[in-house]
Formats: C-alpha cells, structure tokens, sequence
C-alpha cells in the first residue's frame, strides 16, 4: 500500500509540475506543430508523431524532452492510453522496433514472445522469457506503473520501449529507471513463482526499512528532474524566435548559451556587445549567422559551430575573445575553431580583432567557399585581420581564393596550411605577418596579389610553385628570405627559385629584402613581364634595393628589363643574362656597387640612361654589336668601367663621345678555363621525393669570363632530374651523376646522386630482435664511454643482407642502472644507414680502470692504492679477466705489495713517482688490456697531516665538531672556544702544528687563532659561513665544518605601496622574502589595520614566484595613507608561526606619467615634409592614442595628423596642408590625448605638444669649384683650344643623381658666358665661354627641385687664359745634387715632366736641352748627366767630376705632349759641395689601447740634396716593439700589437734610413707611450640573484662593455672587493662577460656593491686597471 501511495503521489507530482511548466510557455510555443518536438530516438527510427493538439489548449500528461541538448514539451503517450497487461514487451525486438503496435493495436496475452524466444502469458514478457507485473515491460525489465508503451489509437508503430528507445532519452520515464523499485527486481532474472508483484508480502516487510531509504533517495532525484525541468523552460524563454525560425532577441543572462533546435538564423546583432556570454553552442538546425550576431561579445571564450551552417555574416564575430588571457598575459583556454565543411560564405571582418583566437581549422567540403565576398564590395577588411594571437590556420580544399586582407595584421600567424585547389592570394592578405618564417604554396596556386606578404620581416623560406603566373606589386616587399646570426652574417639564405610559369611581376614585388643572397629563374615559354602596364605610374624595380642579393640567373623569355629592376643592390656581384633580352631599362644596375663584370648576350639592342651609373667597381662592360641605342650617362659615376665591344660599333661610338676607354671584345680573362660544382655528392633518404630537391651551384672559372652559360644533364632521370637553373629533383632510387657544361668551352664538373631506401619500422624491429637474440648474454664489452665499442663480433641476421655494422654507447643512457643501452649502425647496400636504437647487453660491460689513493706520502711511511674498475650489467665474473698489473716508475717510492686490486707503496726518498694499473679482460680467445691514467705520487720529507680533529668545551665536557653548527633565531652573538688535533699517516699527534683558521663570511661566523687553538664567534646576522683549518705546513690538509645562523621571521621588502582607483582593479605587487631556511606557507594570508580591524585590502599569492604577492583594494576606497599589517605564515603544522609585517598603502587617484619625446625634426622645406615619430614611454600599457591639432580642419594652416603606425612604443605625425605660401609659418601644435589598458576610460592623460621643426635648405656645390681653360689660336690643332666647361652639382655633399624633379640652369646676366642648353636636368652641367667673357670669370648657377618649395642658388669660378703658349710642367723644378762623399752611390734623380696645370698630359719626346751655370764657366757644363726617359727627366753628377763650391745649372727643356702641342720650362740644378744633412719633424702619440689608430709621425727634411724616403729599419734594445713605415714621404711608427710596453716611460729608437737614390741616413727618435682608459658600463648595472629553497644558488652573466666607442680587447676581470661572498668567473673572451654567482658565505636579502678591475690585452705593464660596480642584491 505504501509503495502505491508512493507511486500515486509522483504521479500527481508530474501532473503539478506539467501544469507549472505549461503556464510559463509563451503562446507562440503552444502553437508549435506536434512534428517539432519529435524525440531524438523517434527522429532515429524513422518515426513521425502524429499526435493531435488542440489549437489552444494542451491534453493528457506533459513530459519535457530534450531534443539535441534542448528541453522542449511533448505531448506524452501513457496513462490510460493503451493498457499496461500483456500489450506490449520485450526489449528492443517487441513494439519498439517499429514492427508492432501500441494500445489497440495487438494484444499480448499469448502471441508476443521476448528475445528469449518464451512466451508471456497474460503480463507482457520481459528479455528472456521473464515476466514483467501488469506493466509494460521497459529496458532490463525495468517497469512503468501503469504506462501503456503504443499511442492513444495505436496509430504510432514503434513507440513500444524496446531496448535502448526511451521514449524520452534523457529523462528515462521508460527505461534504465526503476520508478516503483519493487517492479524493477523481476529484471534479475529471478522469476516470481506467486505470479503476483514480484516479491512475497513477508519479504516486503522485512526488507521495508532499506526499500524506504531507497524511494525517498529517488524521490529526491525526482525533485531535482522536475527543478531542471523548470529552469529549461525559463531557459527557453529566454529567446524570441519569428515564425520563421529566425532567432531576433536574447533576454538571458548569460554564461553558457545554447541556441534553440528552433532556430535556423541567427539576427543581425542579436548579442551584440553581450560581455555576460561566455560560450555558445550552435545547434545543427542553424544555416546562418547574421552582420554582427556576436560583435563585441569580448567575454565569449567556447564557440562551436554546427554542421549544417552555411552562411557567417560581416562582424558576426568580431572582436569575440575565442580564449582568456592569464594574469601573466599567457593565453588559456582558446579552444580551435572549427569551420564546418557546410560553409559557403564568410563576411568582411567576421572574425576580426579577436584577442585571444590561436588555431583556425577549416573541415574540407564539396562546396567553394567564399570570404569576404561580394555581397560587402565596398569592404576590404579580411575575416582574420588584426587576430594578434592566431598561430595557426589550416585552410579548406574548397578554398579557391584567398580574398584581400584576409589575415593582414596577424603578427603571431606562424603557420598556413593551404588546400590543395587554391588558385590566387589577394591583396595585402598577409601583411605584416611578421612571425611567418616559411611559406610553401600549392600546386594549384596562380596569382599572389599586391602586397600580398609585403612586411612579414621574418619569413625566411619561400618556396615559389611551378604553376604560378603572376606576382603581384609589392608581393614580398621587405620579406627577409634568410635571417643574420649574431656577428651579422647572413645565414639560412636559400636562392629564391622563380618558375618558368610566371609571366608577370609588378614593381617592387621583392624589394628591400634584407638577407636575399640569389635570384635564379627558370626558363618558361611565354614572355615574361617585369614591372608590367598594369602599374604605369611606378618606377620601382621588382628587385630594388635588395642590399644582400649577390647572384642572379635571367630566364631566356624575359625580353625587357624594366627601370630600376636592379637599382641599389649594393652586393650583387655576378648576374647571366638570358639569350633572348633585347632591352635594359633606365637606371636597371644603378648603385650596384659591388658590380665588376656585366655580359649581356648578343641579343641585346637597347640600354636605357643611367643604366650602370654608380657603380664604383665596374671595370668590363661589354655591349653586343645589336646595340644600336645608348642611352645618356650610362657609366656615370663608374670611374672603373670599361667598354669592350667591336671596332666601328655604337659602342665605340659612345665610348669616344662620352670619353669612355674602349677595348676591342676578347682578350685575356675573356674566355672560360674551368668549372666547379657547390657540392660533388648527394645523398638523399627517402620514400616520398616530392618535396626533394636541391640547387647545384656552378662557379665558372675565371670570374671575369664573358659567357657563363652552363647546362645541366643527368645520366638517369629516373633517379634524379635536373633544371637549366641547376635545380635537382628526386624521382627514385639508384645513383645519377649531373654534369654541368660550360656554353663556353665546353668545361665540365659532376656531381654524384645517390638516392638510398630507408628502412622500414618494421624491418628495423625484426633486425633489433634478431640483434639482442644473438648477443644477448654473450659479451664482456671494454669500451670508453661514447667512442666505439671495440673488439665486439657483431652477429648479423643474413636474411637482411647486412653488410657491416657499429655499436656505439649512447650518452650515458643506463635504463635501469645497470645495463647501459646502445645504438646499432646497421648497413645495406642501396640503402640509408638504420639506426637500431635502444639496445641492450646483458653482459658484462667494463667502461673504465682508474687508481684512487693520497696523492703526498711522507718518507717512510706507506700507503694504498686501490684500482677501481667501472663496470655497467653487474660485476666481472671470476675468471673474465687477469689480475690487475701494477707497474711503477720514479725511485722516490716503490711497490711493496700488490694483491688484486690493491697496491701497496712506500716513501724511499723525496722526489715523485708514477704508478700505473692495467685490466685484461678475457673474451673467449681474445684479450682486451685497457690502463689506467698515471698516477703521480709526491713523497715529501715532511709529516703529513692525514686527519684534523676539531673539538669544542660546553657546559665543561668536551664536545666533537663534525660537519656543522646549526643557531635559530640568535639575538646576541655566542662563542666557541676551538681546539685542533692533527694527526699523521701514522696516527701519531704532530705537536705545535702551523694552523691557518679562516671563515668564508665574516659577517655570519668570525674565527681568530693560531695553531691548535681559536676563537669563533657567531653573529646574529642570518646566513652560512664555512669555517676551515688549513695544516699548511704539513701537506695542505684541510678540515671544514659550517656555521648556520636561521631566522623564522620573514621580511617584507616594500616599506610602502600605491593603488591607484583609476585602475579598474586596483593593485599592487609586495615581495615578502622569507628568512634563511624558512618558506612563507601562502595559508592565513591577510591585510588588517594596524588596530588589528578590516582593512578592506586583500592580499594574494602570485603563482609561479616564490615572493611576489599583490594587494588590491576596493574601487570605493577613500584615497588617503593606510597603516596596515600583512599577516603572514611560516612552517606547516605545530611548528606553523604566525607573523605581522607593518606596511603603508596610499590609496590614491592618479593618471599614469607619459613622456612624449620627439624622434626626429619636421623638414617644412620640403614639399612632402617628413614625417616624425613621437616616442612614448608610459607607467601603464596604452590603450589608445589620440591626436588634435591646434589649428582647425577647415584651415589652410600647416598642421599635423596621425600617420597609419601607432604602436605602443611611438606614433607617427604626418604633415598636413603645406603649401609655399605658409611652411614655416607656424609651430605646428596640438594635443595628445591618451588612455590606458586596465584604467577606467575616463582616466586620460593630456599634453599640449609642439613638434619641432626647421627649414633646413640643402647646401648645392659646384665641383670643381675652378678650372683653367685655354682659348686661343696658339692652342688650336693640338686639342687644347677649350671652350667649354662641365660641372657636376652636390647637394648637402652627395652628387645629384636622381633624374626626375631636379632642374639647374646658369643665371643670365654673366656676360661671356652661356649655358650649352637652356636648362637641364642630368648632370653634368656644361657651359661655354664666348670671345667677351673676362680673364677671370664667377659662374652661378640656380638650382631647383620639385620636393623644394624654392631654388638655392650655387657658384663656381672659372679662370680664363688667352693668347699665351702651353707650358712645360715638372714635379720638381728645383734639385739639388751633392758632390760629396755622402752622394757616391746615388742613382740618377728622376723628375716627371708634364703640362704644367694639366698633370695628366704627359710629355711624350724632349727635342732639346740647353743651359749654363751661374760661373759661366762652360768646363763644368759637361759635368751633369741629363737625359729623357718615359716621361722623366734622369739628373746626376757624371763620374770624375769634382766640384770646389756650390755651382747652379740652369736649363730649358723644350718637348712635345701626347698630342703634338709643342712646349717648354725652365729647370734648376743646384750642386752642393757641403754636407747633406737629415732632420726629422716629430708629430703624434701613440695610446697603447689604441695601437692601430694612433702612431708617431717623422717629417724628413734633407738639406743640401733632393731626395725621399724609400725605406726605414728600427734597431736598438726596443726596436722589435715597434714598426715603422714610409707613407707619403713621411715615416709612420707604431706599437706593435703584442709588445709589452709601459706608460709614461720613454723609449729610444734608432732609425737607418734609405733614400730612393739609395744613399742611407741615420736619425733618432724618442717615444713616450700614454694609455686613454675608456669609460667603462657594465649591462645590467642592478641584478638580483635568487637562492632556492634546496640551498641552490643561481649566478648571472655580468657584460662588461664601453660607454662610448669601441671596447678594447679585455686581458682580465678581478673582484677587488665581496670575494669572500661572491664567485666569479671571467670568460677570457677579450669581450667583457662575466659570470657571478654567491657562495656558501653570501648573505640573503641583502644588496652588494663588487667592484671589479678591468685589465686589457694592450695595456701598458704598469698602466693601473679600470674599475667597474655592480649592485647584486642576493634574495631567496
């Protein structure tokens, strides 16, 4: 009766319940058609409800279904619907599986069997056979009370409870719920024999009591289903959905989200800016979201999108946060986002600005998708842009095009994984990418739009796919392809390899690469464009500015090479030209500086002005005979270059106009002699060899060779193919050899492809088993730790054909401490070397013998040495091995004894020997010896210490010291009085022995002594010291124990903290060090006042840091100063204690402090003035930057406005309404206005700022600045009738050579004088001088630009001689010979003879040499010898004559110039009868830490005679410290690198010095060294080092490095100070890094100030060091 009470009572529950629940519905639920609330198990059987519904109002029982995870209502089939006994049963095979009907359908009684294939008689059948009680029977046997299992009429087949079909999945009114638990036993398979309800009523009231706890334990349950029943349909109501399933509102609060089945739309901005929302389930009725649906939700973390959906609108979730940031900034929780297959369309922006967003994966379809499509045409902003902390991204097979600004901004993007039909990659749609280091494309790719990677300054590795058409302007612009090391040097640069399928690429597609070393192309056979129409309004090369390219390869289809292709790449050393280039365009190669060779092929017809202009190192130009237009200036500036070309050519032509030397095509260096390859062998590993494939590099020999054209063949494509371009691609397995030919000659070099198997897992898992099968316990190995394993016969398996194999013992790697693992190197033939890994030996394993003993032994005594023999897989078995050998050497001591692995030796007398043990381990027929390192034994005549006892006195017994002294909390210092006892070998006392007593850190432990006895003394500072006694006298043994000092009490190091309201949590950081040998427990933390009342502060542990802790208080504190205790704890359990650490909070309202600082000054007196970045260093994080001009939009004023960079660290300003009639006209002024992460945004801080700027006019210089020009009839037919002159322009120093907006012109008004054309804008400027012009004529010139908003005017002045003959010029017109003995050796003095003023016109032939001496006296013209010689004059005094006193010779040379012109000069010889004489001007210093900069200048001066100085030798006592050298006719002295030399202290040196002529002469000098010490910085100059909890200490490398300058090579770095503290180490690099780390004796929570002294390499011997400070603070 109970039960049925029971049963009764929840039944009238869920009536109750039922009506609640259908009150709350709205009425537009209550219309919905019965087919929507279909149950999932009806949805999988293929069922339909049919169930009617008044329009109104609802019948029968109410029961909530979930429908894929929403709760709906559904009309439920039961209560006296279809009878209970005998209608339906079974589990799974009866009226659930669709074949039999419910109530009024059939009846049970007789005719349905269960599964067990027995029949029920009256009652519905169980599975098996058993008997269910007047129900219908449910999963297991599981009963309802009274529920009918069909519908009302029986019109819905397969509604029965068969097994696993609950009517209502989820709530299991049916099944695997016993709602009367009586009912339930019959399932157990224990048949009732009574035939009634399943139990006998006496086992009812016996088992009562349990059976009650039970219901009321379900009923509970019950209570808890009818609650969440409730709060589903609160749930429910939460959304407005129109008729037509579009979900238009949301009400609910937020949290977890799941989106009705109803709905198959999401509204335009139906969350829009919901910051509640912190996931979302998407169910699978839903095919679009709308514009904006989730815009702004910045707290949504968990997103799942359904398959099904289709279509996700512009915004829809923009700016969703997809993941949380961590209170270090670390992103967690950021679940992938999964794109379904289904999607067909994703809007403009869909899911920009996303904060936390990493991995994007895309689920392959059949459907094309579509982003950013044209449904938003006027939208440029990709799904992705600005995604700062997306990864990854895996994109769709059904992905064709990439559409524009895709994944622009996605700084942290490192990964793209494309589909394999991807045809083109839209403008800008990874811009500034900069973590992209590799970037592999699709087969299928053809287009890479504008700008497409443009900044992404990391991508390294491009790989470019055949395929590929077109590459769009600015594709790859500033991408590095390669990356410098930390000396600077470019590595990871791999050629850039251009297919032969692209046709286009735009203007500045790679410019300003950093790191792109080679360009090759490969040969394609449509025309390929470079710089193409499609951009006819630019001029910038594809390659310009590329600063690392050295190597570029043409392709044969590029016809023209556009302007500016090659512009400034100041590297490019070597370029081959393709056979079909008919034109090189303007300014192609202009500054390639490093540019020497240049042959283009004889197809080449036009080069373009300016082409090879700049380049310095230019020297062979050759330019085919095809050539029939040169355009203006081509060489200029290439003062090198030469043109080789064929005689009467345009070439030739050009060169002579334009004053060029030209040499006829060939020659010396023309031809080919040789070739080489980059690499001679290639082996490759492998199964797949898609993505094999290596470059081959020729280098053709000699580097000057004209035609380096090489072709590549290979002797087996099946194994490996080559390109033209030398690109080798693996096709399969075996050998092929590549031979590259030379075009020219043809010269050859080979490379060798070996393409090898590699082993299969499998295959190497039969070898390892078959391996440890055969050696398993067979060996006793000897080997060396990580060297081959020697004398080991290696058993193979022969079915592998195995041709040799190595064990070699992996790094120390014992698994299980014993048996150590090894690594087998098996080999096969045509196949890769298979390493077996893993493998062990269970044999012995002997790995090393060595002697451990003392080291000293006293004369006469005696000790033992031990052979200790290391072994891996146990201990040798007796009989593996011999005894062991001892040998030794030296008569200072001998073997006494040697007993295995023991040895005896005695002391014989003083002196050293060496002992020396030997193992010879046996191995069937084999022996293997390995030794053992010599070890030296001293024996001294003295007592060796070989023992110190240490003993102290307390309470007056005497106590022991061994290891240490252990105080706690000390508040006053504690003496020891000390004692030592030494003992010998012997174990006999040494009486009065010399003690050094010494403590590692006096602050902690202070020891005073001598001998035997001293006093230590403990300190109450906290720490450790290591207190030593040292028998110094007695063999150095020494004896130590240390001395800890503990205090329990922590410190806080903060006195006093801010928090700031402005904040939006306001915080604060404090460290709390915990004492020595004590942790803060992180337990019972708490802020109290210091009347030890709530504070309203709340303290923290900071994870993953030992110290830090924040404090926050409450955003509606009162600002004002808080004295308040933090309440901390140390230890655990009873030795817990409790701590209060005052500290102040000022509780305050405060704008973070910015400093705005001005980059670089605003030019007004360009036309585009530059713009300026405005560095900002903040307190806070800055959130936003905002920027007002002072003058108004409206306007004509000059002002300035935010540029498109706005990084945190700086922003930029760009110029504005500039014009000629204002710049300069104002200051240009505003306001910045700033707001910051984690503050309020009312909280902004202000600040008028006035930019500088200035009107910087460029200063133009004429060059040369004066010149002599010849006019007149005397210089006509012989070349020097010049009328013109040519001046090239400089502006602020640099030559103007960009063509485009630069125009000069001479001013009018200068009479004489015209220019040859009316204006120009190339250089040079040439003008002419008229019959009137005056002898002395001033130039000027006026000089504009169009970025200049006015012309600078520029002079230069012009000397004019007319009418007077050329005339001889000498490069000394004044000599003196000398008569005397000094002169006998003399050779003749040579003097250069030239046109005087014109150095460079030589004179080719002397005509006549007339002249007389001042005496008259005609006997002594015949004493000189003068002749002409290559275009010198020889002067020397002949042999015999003798001269009595100075005589003067005065002569006129008359000759003739390269050209025919006739002059002549006047040449003085003066012959000295009195000594020469030599002296010496002093100059200079030399600073010995700047040997290569600084020297000591001799200025020699000869008197008497006209020579110079050819050569100089040093001699004397320090001669070899020191070099000298003649420059210029000066001797240059300087210290040599290595020499030791002091400061301040003067050295003499002796100087033997010969003269061109021969004749030598002697001088002295004196040298007194200095040294400039450098001002030294170190980096950092504060450092904190930690001790862990485990005693560890942690160092830190200290750089030592220069102010200013250059850091001279470092010799040596000592502390000067703490080194009883501190351990430091000097790398000995000459760089400065410094490595410092405490010691035992250091003291935590404390700050040091070491001084160390700087010592360099060049530094004088006596020079004093240079000191630097460093402040340490040691923590725990």
């Amino acid at each position: 009766m109970k039960r049925w009470m029971r049963s009764v009572k929840r039944s009238l529950s869920f009536l109750l319940a039922a009506a609640m629940i259908f009150t709350m519905m709205p009425q537009t639920m209550m219309q919905v058609s019965a087919s929507e609330y279909q149950t999932e198990a009806e949805n999988a059987a293929g069922a339909h409800v049919t169930a009617e519904m008044p329009e109104t109002t609802w019948g029968g029982v109410i029961s909530a279904t979930e429908i894929k995870g929403e709760t709906t209502l559904d009309k439920e089939s039961g209560v006296d619907a279809g009878s209970g006994s005998g209608e339906d049963s079974g589990t799974g095979k009866e009226t659930g599986s669709g074949e039999e009907t419910g109530t009024g359908g059939e009846t049970g009684s007789g005719e349905e069997t269960g599964t067990g294939g027995e029949t029920g008689s009256d009652e519905g059948t169980g599975d098996d056979g058993e008997t269910g009680s007047d129900e219908g029977t449910g999963d297991d046997g599981e009963t309802g009370p009274d529920e009918g299992t069909g519908d009302d009429d029986g019109k819905n087949p397969g509604e029965g409870t068969g097994d696993g079909e609950d009517t209502d999945p989820g709530e299991n009114d049916d099944t695997d719920e016993d709602i009367d638990p009586d009912e339930g036993d019959v399932s157990d398979g224990e048949s009732d024999p009574d035939g009634d309800d399943g139990a006998d009523e006496e086992d009812i009231e016996s088992e009562e009591t349990d059976e009650e706890e039970e219901e009321e334990e379900e009923e509970e349950l019950e209570e808890e289903k009818l609650a969440s029943l409730k709060a589903a349909a609160l749930s429910e109501s939460d959304f407005t959905i129109d008729e037509s399933g579009k979900l238009t509102k949301y009400s609910g609060t937020g949290g977890a989200v799941e989106i009705p089945g109803t709905v198959n739309t999401i509204g335009s901005y139906v969350f829009k800016d919901n910051t509640s929302i912190t996931s979302v389930t998407i169910p699978g009725t839903v095919v679009s979201i709308e514009n904006g649906a989730f815009s702004g939700c910045t707290k949504l973390v968990k997103v799942t999108l359904n398959e099904g959906l289709q279509t996700i609108g512009k915004d829809a979730f923009r700016s969703v946060a997809f993941g949380e940031k961590a209170i270090t900034g670390a992103i967690v929780n950021s679940d992938p986002l999964m794109i379904p297959s289904t999607v067909k369309m994703i809007g403009t922006s869909a899911f920009r600005d996303s904060a936390c967003l990493e991995t994007v994966v895309f689920e392959d379809g059949t459907t094309e998708l579509v982003m950013s499509s044209n449904n938003y045409p006027y939208e440029d902003d990709g799904p992705f842009r600005n995604c700062k902390a997306l990864k990854r991204v895996t994109l769709p097979d059904q992905l064709v095009n990439i559409q524009r600004s895709t994944f622009a901004g996605c700084s942290a993007l490192e990964e793209v994984q494309f589909g394999k039909n991807l045809k083109s990659i839209g403008d800008s749609a990874f811009v500034d990418c900069i973590s992209l280091q590799a970037m592999n494309f699709p087969a299928s790719l053809e287009s890479i739009g504008i700008a497409a990677f443009s900044g992404c300054t990391n991508l390294i590795k491009v790989s470019l796919n055949e395929g590929l058409k077109t590459i769009g302007k600015e594709a790859f612009r500033r991408v590095a392809f390669g990356e410098t090391d930390i000396t600077g040097a470019i590595v990871n640069s791999d050629p850039l390899m251009i297919p032969g399928s692209v046709t286009m690429i735009g203007p500045s597609a790679f410019r300003d690469s950093a790191c792109l070393e080679e360009v090759k192309f490969e040969n394609g056979a449509t025309e390929l464009v470079m710089s193409a129409d499609n951009y006819p309004y630019t001029a910038e090369g594809p390659f310009k500015n590329c600063k690392a390219l050295k190597r570029v390869t043409l392709p044969d289809h590029l016809v023209t090479m556009p302007q500016n292709t090659f512009d400034g790449c100041t590297s490019l050393e070597e370029v081959q030209f393709g056979v079909n280039l008919k034109s090189i365009g303007n300014s192609a190669f202009a500054n390639c500086s490093s540019l020497q060779w240049l042959y283009p092929q004889d197809s080449l017809e036009t080069i373009e002005a300016n082409a090879f202009t700049n380049c310095k190192e230019l020297t062979i130009l050759y330019i085919p005979q095809k050539v029939t237009k040169i355009g203006d200036n081509i060489l200029k500036n290439s003062p090198k270059a030469v043109i080789y070309g064929f005689s009467g050519s345009t070439a030739e032509t050009y060169a002579e106009k334009n004053k060029i030397p030209f040499r006829e095509a060939g020659g010396e260096g023309w031809s080919v002699t040789g070739i080489s390859l980059n690499r001679s062998r290639i082996t490759v590993a492998g199964d797949s060899f898609s993505d094999s494939a290596i470059l081959l590099r020729a280098t053709v020999r000699p580097s000057s060779a004209r035609n380096k054209r090489v072709s590549f063949t290979s002797s087996d494509e099946g194994v490996a193919s080559v390109s033209a371009q030398g690109k080798v691609t693996i096709n399969g397995y075996g050998t092929a050899v590549i031979t590259a030919t030379t075009e020219d000659g043809g010269k050859t070099a080979r490379c060798t492809v070996e393409v090898l198997r590699k082993w299969t897992e499998a295959e190497k898992e039969a070898i390892k088993a078959r391996l440890q099968e055969l050696n398993a316990s067979k060996l006793t190995v000897v080997t060396n730790v990580c060297q081959t394993v020697a004398d080991i016969e290696l058993a193979l398996p022969s079915e592998y054909e195995l041709k040799s194999a190595e064990w070699r013992l992996k790094e120390y790697a014992i698994a299980d401490g014993a048996r150590p693992i090894y690594d087998v190197i098996v080999k096969r033939e045509g196949y890769q070397d298979a390493v077996i890994t893993g493998l062990t030996i269970t044999g012995i394993t002997v790995e090393d013998i060595s002697i451990a003993g003392a080291a000293k032994l006293q004369n006469g005594a005696n000790t033992d040495l031990m052979a200790e023999i290391e072994t891996a897989g146990g201990n040798l078995p007796e009989g593996s091995y011999d005894p062991v050998e001892w040998s030794i050497s030296g008569s200072a001591a001998r073997l006494e004894n040697k007993s295995g692995n023991i040895a005896t030796v005695s002391g014989v007398s003083s002196g050293t020997a060496s002992v020396t043990a030997k193992l010879t381990v046996k191995h069937g027929d084999k022996k293997v010896t390995i030794s053992s390192p010599s070890f030296r034994i001293n024996v001294t005549n003295d007592r060796l210490a070989s023992s110190i006892d240490i003993t102290t006195t307390e309470n007056g017994a005497t106590v022991p010291i061994d290891s240490s002294i252990e105080l706690e909390d000390l508040k006053e210092a504690k003496e020891y009085i000390l004692s030592a006892s030494v003992r010998d070998g012997k174990d006999e006392v040494i009486d009065n022995p010399s003690l050094q007593w010494k403590s590692s850190n006096t602050k902690v432990a202070e020891v005073k002594g001598q001998g035997s006895g001293a006093t230590l003394k403990i300190k109450t500072e906290t720490g450790a010291a290591v207190i030593s006694v040292t028998a110094n006298k007695n063999g150095g043994y020494t004896k130590t124990f240390r001395v800890v000092v503990k205090d329990s009490t922590p410190r806080l190091e903060e006195t006093g903290i801010n928090l700031n309201l402005n904040q939006n949590t306001p915080a604060a950081t404090v460290h709390i060090v915990p004492s020595y040998g004590y942790e803060v427990s992180g337990e019972g933390l708490s802020v109290v006042l210091a009347d030890g009342s709530r504070s309203g502060f709340t303290i923290e542990k900071m994870p993953d840091s030992a110290t830090e802790y924040q404090i926050g208080g409450a955003k509606d504190l009162k600002t004002g100063k808080y004295k308040v205790h933090v309440r901390v704890k140390t230890g655990t359990g009873e030795s817990a204690k409790e701590h209060t650490l005052p500290l102040t909070i000022s509780v305050v309202k405060q704008i973070p402090k910015v400093t705005l600082t001005q980059d670089n000054i605003v030019n007004l007196y360009e036309v585009d003035a530059e713009e300026t970045k405005i560095l900002i260093s903040a307190e806070a994080k800055i959130d936003e930057v905002r920027y007002t001009p002072s003058v108004g939009v409206s306007s004509n004023r000059p002002k300035l406005v935010l540029g498109s960079d706005l990084k945190a660290e700086y922003i930029t300003l760009k110029t504005a309404n500039l014009n000629k009639s204002n710049y300069g006209s104002t200051s240009l002024k505003g306001t910045f206005e700033i707001t910051f992460e984690g503050y309020d945004k009312s909280v902004v801080y202000k600040k008028a700022f006035t930019v500088k700027a200035n009107k910087k006019v460029p200063a133009i210089q004429a060059v040369p600045a004066g010149t002599v020009l010849y006019t007149g009839s005397a210089y006509e037919g012989v070349g020097l009738n010049t009328t013109t002159v040519s001046f090239n322009l400089k502006a602020d120093g640099s030559e103007i050579t960009k063509e485009t907006g630069w125009s000069m012109e001479l001013q009018s008004g200068i009479s004489g004088v015209e220019q040859v054309e009316a204006s120009s804008q190339a250089q040079p400027l040439t003008v002419r001088l008229l019959d009137r012009a005056r002898k002395s004529t001033t130039l000027k010139f006026k000089v504009r630009n169009e970025g200049w908003f006015e012309g600078v005017t520029a002079t230069a002045s012009c000397t004019v001689k007319k009418g007077s003959a050329p005339e001889m010029g000498f490069s000394n017109n004044k000599v003196t010979l000398n008569a005397t003995q000094d002169a006998d050796r003399a050779d003749p003095l040579k003097i250069d003879l030239f046109v005087k003023n014109q150095p460079e016109r030589k004179i080719r032939s002397v005509s006549s040499i007339t002249g007389k001496n001042d005496a008259a006296d005609d006997a002594l013209s015949d004493r000189l010898n003068i002749s002409f010689e290559n275009g010198k004059l020889e002067v020397s005094i002949r042999e015999q004559a003798s001269f009595s006193k100075n005589t003067k010779y005065t002569y006129v040379i008359t000759g003739r110039d390269q050209k025919g012109a006739e002059v002549s000069g006047q040449l003085d010889v003066t012959v000295s009868t009195q000594a020469m004489k030599l002296t010496l001007k002093q100059s200079g210093s030399i600073d010995l830490l700047n040997r290569e900069g600084t020297q000591i200048t001799l200025k020699p001066t000869l008197k008497n005679y006209t020579d110079t100085v050819k050569k100089v030798d040093l001699y004397g006592s320090y001669a070899d410290r020191f070099s000298a050298v003649c420059e210029n006719g000066n001797i240059v002295i300087k210290a040599e690198n290595d020499s030791i030399l002091k400061v301040k202290t003067t050295y003499n040196l002796s100087l033997r010095i010969v003269l061109e002529s021969g004749v030598v002469q002697y001088g002295k000098v004196k040298i007194t060294p200095k040294q400039t010490n450098p001002k030294l910085a170190v980096n950092p100059t504060k450092t904190v080092l930690f001790e862990s909890a485990a005693g560890d200490t942690y160092g830190k490398e200290i750089e030592v490095k220069a102010a200013k300058g250059v850091l001279p090579e470092i010799k040596s770095i000592e502390l000067t100070n703490g080194s009883d503290s501190f351990v430091y180490k000097y790398e000995g690099d000459g760089k400065g890094t410094l490595h410092v780390s405490p010691n035992a004796s250091s003291k935590t929570n404390k700050t040091y100030k070491l001084k160390f002294a700087v010592r360099f390499k060049d530094s004088g011997s006596n020079a004093a060091p240079v000191y630097v400070t460093v402040s340490v603070n040691y923590r725990k």
